[in-house]
């Protein structure tokens, strides 16, 4: 197309007995699942992102199933501070 990007890296991960129990509560889950960590430069800068799965589309979640959204939350807020030296 002629058409130019600068790089991006995606990163996709997961765990496929918490990717599934949480499918299990909610199969519209699946379209967020496995993670993803975007990474990509911008204005000279390299910059790091991902959804915050804290909001998936998790219908009539119990307390368990948001607990293991924090946990996700938790667990990708340090890779991308690890990833950036300052974790």
């Amino acid at each position: 197309m002629g058409l130019e990007l600068p790089d991006e890296v995606v990163l996709v991960f997961g765990d496929p007995a918490v990717g599934t129990a949480l499918m299990q509560t909610d199969p519209r889950v699946g379209i967020e699942l496995p993670l993803r960590i975007l990474i990509w430069a911008e204005g000279g800068r390299t910059r790091v992102g991902y959804r915050d799965p804290r909001q998936l589309a998790v219908g009539s979640a119990s307390a368990s199933v948001a607990a293991v959204l924090e946990k996700l939350h938790g667990l990708l807020g340090r890779l991308v501070r690890e990833a950036a030296g300052s974790g």
